[in-house]
């Protein structure tokens, strides 16, 4: 699963729900690693996804910067990151992402714009789900 995380390439249906809310990985890799800088771990995570998951292009870059000076550029490419940002608020299922998501399924990246159209699937889905009971 990693490997799509940090390829940025389009991720398989069947894997996308077991990724879980992990935005690059679960990162043990990364604080066990003795050439890694050390980075003390924060309640709730150093991160939120609403973060990533903006139209606020600013806020957005700002922080995929914060994140490239703690796992490197190459890991933290904007396009990666939204790519797995957009499975991740598939998998919470938030009414409120739809904006974002609908804008980011126009993109010229595929797995950008497979996972915002996957996404929003799935929270169109549940919502209709929970306005039947």
């Amino acid at each position: 699963m990693r490997n799509f995380m940090m390829e940025g390439i389009v991720a398989p249906e069947a894997l996308r729900e077991r990724m879980g809310m992990r935005l690059l990985g679960c990162d043990i890799c990364q604080r066990v690693c003795p050439m890694q800088p050390r980075v003390e771990e924060e309640p709730g995570g150093r991160y939120s996804l609403d973060d990533f998951v903006t139209a606020d292009e600013g806020a957005f870059s700002q922080s995929v910067r914060r994140l490239a000076e703690e796992i490197g550029r190459n890991a933290a490419r904007p396009q990666r990151v939204r790519a797995q940002a957009a499975l991740l608020a598939g998998n919470r299922r938030r009414v409120s992402d739809l904006p974002v998501l609908r804008a980011w399924a126009g993109s010229p990246f595929d797995a950008v714009a497979e996972h915002a159209a996957w996404a929003i699937r799935r929270i169109e889905e549940t919502s209709a789900q929970e306005n039947e009971i």
